[in-house]
């Protein structure tokens, strides 16, 4: 490995042409030409798609098993009017599965009522009030040329990591089982799942039935393959390697388990580069190394203080998934403060992070793109083990908030006990390290806590006083008793003594006690005021985003509006421009007319003059004469005719030239939204800190 500063410099040396490659991300429909060497998987995953309905694609990380989905098999079926609806599973698969399916369900539905008709779907399907069956008939209705549907559930391992409980897993996968048993063949499903946890999900039996008889085993890149590979790469996109460098990717490849996401991305740096591309190669440590070297690169290129927004803002993206796996989750934008933004965008630059919209509500979202970063980043890997106690933390209380949430936000599923404490904790340490929605839960429950505590202190605190009473009459009796039994001066002064404890005792305990009180009734107040500014902020937070799609939609309008109108404002200009060239010949034609006219007057003349054929050429000088003044008349006429299609370009012209005018005031409306929007942001940006 090189130095430092020398693997900071190399970095910018990676970024040159599009290449065939994909960095870290998956290849798709777009880079099929690129996509050799999997003719034969891509033929009989075909066969496999067309005459099962249900189908798994299994092999271990970075062996392409998405790449052969996206790049290989869709593209095929697409060409035989194939609809595909696909979807990594998360939180909410129900929405997923119905977001992914809507298009088909209803491909005329307006954007405005998407989002709608995506939530009333999942509620169904969940309710098991509609099932892939009675989809399959609508998809058929609305689309009577459609060959099949295909539904490709990515990942499908994260079903049983991200879905919020167990038990929405179960009847996510229960509806699939359904449309397995039912004889309508429309719909296909094809799933795909790392070897690594076939073994630590196959206990679900609800898994196990699903995936009976419908294998489909994925094996990466054979040595003959890739050498096949490397030679139609270098034939068909001038990727020339040298002898000694093909021989050594070779070999890496083999000794790093025929991992393909590494190859794909060594290769990508590799095309990026005009020369000396063995000893870069080398300096970036091989196939085994590039992607830590590239990573570490890319971070020590960064400040010291960008350098910990990126520690902070990654590992917010990780979580625990089966069997301590780290996972990759990912999060809304808007959920993260406003210092990230800048760090983010260079993360996503650098094809670290992945910018999409989520597809369960149509907002930003930021995720790792590709799980080999998490396994081949050593300094990613150190800052994982370090923060193993709080991301252990974190897992438990994001796994409690999406219960919560989707129990309507349940008093009985608030925190309690030691881990509300706990909750508390962390946040006083780390405020940064929580996101939006983990406060307002830790706060709900904080408040939900103070206010059964106060309807139970209602209750017995009028029992405090007669408490404390009946310990003082106690003691009075003790004093008494021992007096009366012992008669001895010790035992007055030591039961004189233990009724002065007693009393200060009561009168400490008061004290606390409405100590306490005044406590709780200051945490109350500021707990209303945050709730009041929660409140506020979301109030404010949803008419920012109704002005922010109110000025998309206006701008967006305007935008096709101006659009059409510059079009006709072409149209104009064009019929202007033939009525002037009209009117230009006609004028020539006229000068013509005017030319033979006066020759003819001239003659005319002539034959005046001549006594003998005066009569003959009078006759046909007026014949000539009659005829000319035929084309005058149909010269000024035609004349007539292009100065009326004149005023008709100027008209229009005119109302162009105003539809403008409408098309500018409408643009100010737009900015001014958008200002709107913007100030409303600034005040939820100034509330959240």
């Amino acid at each position: 490995m090189t130095s430092q500063n020398q693997a900071s410099d190399s970095i910018k040396d990676f970024k040159g042409n599009k290449s065939p490659f994909n960095s870290f991300f998956s290849l798709n429909e777009n880079h099929e030409k690129f996509f050799y060497g999997r003719d034969l998987l891509i033929s009989k995953l075909l066969e496999n798609v067309n005459n099962k309905k249900i189908n798994l694609i299994i092999g271990p990380c970075g062996s392409g098993k998405t790449s052969l989905i996206f790049a290989g098999l869709v593209p095929n079926l697409k060409k035989k009017n194939w609809f595909i609806a696909s979807f990594k599973p998360s939180r909410l698969p129900f929405v997923q599965l119905a977001s992914s399916l809507i298009p088909a369900v209803k491909p005329d539905i307006k954007d405005s009522d998407k989002q709608l008709s995506i939530g009333r779907l999942a509620t169904e399907i969940r309710q098991q009030k509609k099932s892939l069956n009675n989809i399959s008939d609508e998809i058929k209705k609305a689309n009577p040329d459609l060959e099949k549907v295909l539904i490709i559930i990515d990942q499908f391992e994260d079903i049983f990591t991200r879905v919020n409980q167990k038990s929405d897993a179960v009847t996510f996968i229960e509806s699939l089982t359904e449309h397995f048993n039912n004889t309508d063949s429309f719909i296909s499903i094809l799933f795909a799942i790392q070897t690594e946890s076939l073994s630590k999900i196959i206990i679900y039996p609800e898994y196990a039935n699903l995936i009976q008889d419908s294998n489909f085993f994925i094996t990466p890149l054979d040595v003959k393959q890739l050498n096949t590979v490397l030679e139609k790469l270098s034939s068909d996109n001038n990727f020339c390697l040298d002898e000694k460098l093909r021989k050594k990717i070779i070999e890496d490849y083999v000794n790093e388990d025929y991992n393909l996401s590494q190859l794909s991305f060594t290769l990508d740096i590799l095309y990026k580069l005009k020369d000396d591309k063995l000893k870069v190669y080398e300096e970036i440590g091989g196939i085994s190394q590039s992607i830590s070297y590239y990573c570490e690169s890319f971070f020590l290129s960064l400040t010291p203080a960008e350098q910990e927004l990126a520690r902070k803002i990654i590992l917010k993206l990780i979580y625990s998934g089966i069997n301590a796996d780290d996972v990759c989750a990912p999060v809304q934008i808007a959920e993260i403060g406003a210092k990230y933004r800048n760090i983010i965008a260079k993360l996503i630059n650098a094809n670290i992070f992945e910018k999409f919209v989520d597809q369960t509500n149509s907002a930003e979202a930021i995720k790792i793109t590709n799980r080999v970063i998490v396994q081949k980043w050593p300094t990613l890997n150190k800052w994982i083990e370090d923060d193993k106690i709080f991301r252990s933390f974190k897992d438990r209380l994001y796994e409690k908030m999406w219960a919560w949430q989707n129990k309507e936000q349940s008093n009985d599923l608030i925190l309690k006990g030691s881990f509300l404490a706990e909750a508390i904790s962390w946040l006083d340490k780390r405020p940064e390290d929580f996101i939006f929605s983990e406060k307002r839960y830790i706060n709900a429950s904080v408040v939900t806590l103070e206010n059964e505590y106060s309807k139970q202190e209602s209750k017995t605190k009028k029992y405090g006083y007669l408490f404390y009473i009946f310990v003082i009459l106690a003691l009075l009796s003790f004093v008494y008793s021992g007096w009366k039994l012992n008669k001895s001066n010790t035992n007055q002064q030591n039961a004189s003594e233990l009724f002065a404890q007693a009393i200060k005792i009561r009168d400490k305990s008061i004290e606390q006690k409405n100590l306490s009180e005044e406590r709780y009734n200051l945490a109350d107040k500021k707990i209303k005021i945050a709730d009041d500014k929660i409140i506020q902020a979301e109030k404010i937070f949803s008419d920012a985003h109704k002005l922010v799609t109110e000025a998309k939609t206006s701008k967006k309008e305007a935008d096709l509006k101006l659009q059409q109108a510059e079009e006709k404002v072409k149209l104009a200009n064009e019929k202007e421009q033939k009525a002037q060239q009209e009117i230009n010949e006609n004028k020539e034609q006229l000068k013509i007319f005017q030319n033979q006219y006066k020759t003819l007057a001239e003659k005319y003349q002539k034959l005046k003059e001549n006594t003998t054929n005066l009569k003959i050429l009078q006759a046909k000088a007026n014949s000539k004469m009659k005829q000319a003044n035929e084309k005058i008349k149909y010269a000024e006429e035609l004349i007539s005719m292009a100065e009326e299609k004149n005023k008709q370009a100027d008209i229009k012209n005119k109302n162009a030239e105003n539809m403008q005018e409408k098309i500018n005031q409408q643009i100010e409306i737009t900015d001014e939204l958008r200002k709107k929007a913007e100030e409303q942001f600034n005040k939820i940006e100034n509330i959240q800190k």
